[in-house]
């Protein structure tokens, strides 16, 4: 029997449908602080992209103390390391906002593996939804913002990716950061102008930080 194409298997997928999952599927860690060693759940579903440790390590480095005390938005969460990294090294909460059911589930089974629910809140929604609807904060606790998505997003969705960016800066409190992963093809056109972006290259990934001064 001839088996179907990639391009046609990708094509036969419906909404709603559960994606394929990686041949191999690693284990993911907590690298730094008091949860430093931890392995995570990752369903191994290819809609699911983990940034990976090295990148993941550095934006840590570099962001450094001012993880302390922000409050964090994980969005695109898929496993939730980026949000829970953040919680392992002084963050205050976190806010995960993910569409897709089931690696939602990785995601909740990865918080109550760590015991940090009272910490957490989970969104079951679409991350542009969501961003429309969200509100000014009730107080000044400055934010610390993983925006992570599928990287054709950046290159298919641009105003979306840039109203949702511009979105949350303009909300965000003084002292809060932004980052962005986009892949090494995404030269900023869809970041909003108005704000200072700086651009940090780890091969064929990108972040791009913004901080509310």
């Amino acid at each position: 029997m001839k088996r179907a194409s990639k391009g046609q298997q990708r094509k036969s997928l419906v909404p709603g449908a559960i994606p394929p999952r990686h041949k191999a599927v690693h284990g993911l860690r907590i690298i730094g602080g008091k949860f430093k060693g931890r392995r995570i759940a990752y369903n191994g579903f290819v809609t699911v992209r983990p940034m990976r440790d090295i990148v993941r390590e550095a934006l840590f480095a570099h962001l450094a103390e001012r993880v302390e005390g922000k409050h964090v938005y994980d969005l695109f969460a898929g496993t939730g390391a980026l949000g829970l990294e953040a919680l392992s090294r002084g963050a205050a909460r976190v806010t995960f906002v993910e569409r897709h059911y089931p690696t939602l589930e990785t995601l909740r089974q990865n918080v109550a593996s760590l015991g940090v629910e009272n910490q957490c809140e989970i969104v079951f929604g679409d991350c542009f939804v969501w961003g429309r609807r969200l509100q000014a904060p009730v107080d000044d606790t400055p934010w610390l913002v993983f925006v992570c998505p599928p990287y054709a997003y950046f290159h298919s969705q641009p105003l979306a990716m840039r109203e949702l960016l511009a979105r949350l800066l303009e909300l965000a409190p003084t002292g809060s950061i932004v980052v962005a992963e986009a892949d090494n093809h995404f030269r900023g056109e869809a970041l909003p102008e108005n704000f200072t972006w700086h651009k940090r290259d780890y091969g064929q990934t990108v972040l791009w930080i913004a901080t509310k001064e």
